[in-house]
């Protein structure tokens, strides 16, 4: 039986997660791992540390809360005027009531370990 996309996808993935939280970002990091991502957080967002996670990584999960400074970070690497090809995957807080910055993918959070897989694997398909 031949593996599904989905699941070929997950084998192969390396997710670079970044916000503020050590618990919501270590919290998400297990999640995925668990669904058989190679999921890595890192908290605090230095230039030359983020470049070089997300040149090995498929996709970029931003969790909240994200700092100013982080924010901009991201802005400059990410979204920049040269920006890294990379598929963005952003959590908001359910009570927060942000409103993503960038046209990209969102989910609200907290949600189940199969809802993020879900919209993860959605997010990897659409970039093929």
């Amino acid at each position: 039986m031949l593996p599904s996309e989905a699941e070929m996808t997950t084998d192969q993935t390396k997710v670079a997660i970044v916000g503020g939280d050590p618990v919501v970002g270590r919290t998400l990091e297990t999640l995925l791992q668990g669904g058989g991502y190679g999921a890595r957080f890192l908290n605090k967002l230095a230039e030359d540390e983020l470049s070089e996670m997300l040149a090995d990584s498929q996709l970029l999960l931003i969790a909240p809360p994200l700092s100013g400074e982080s924010w901009r970070v991201l802005q400059r690497v990410v979204f920049g005027p040269a920006p890294v090809e990379i598929a963005v995957l952003e959590l908001l807080a359910a009570n927060g009531g942000e409103e993503p910055a960038q046209r990209r993918s969102v989910l609200c959070w907290p949600c189940s370990a199969e809802e993020l897989k879900r919209a993860v694997d959605a997010v990897l398909i659409s970039r093929k």
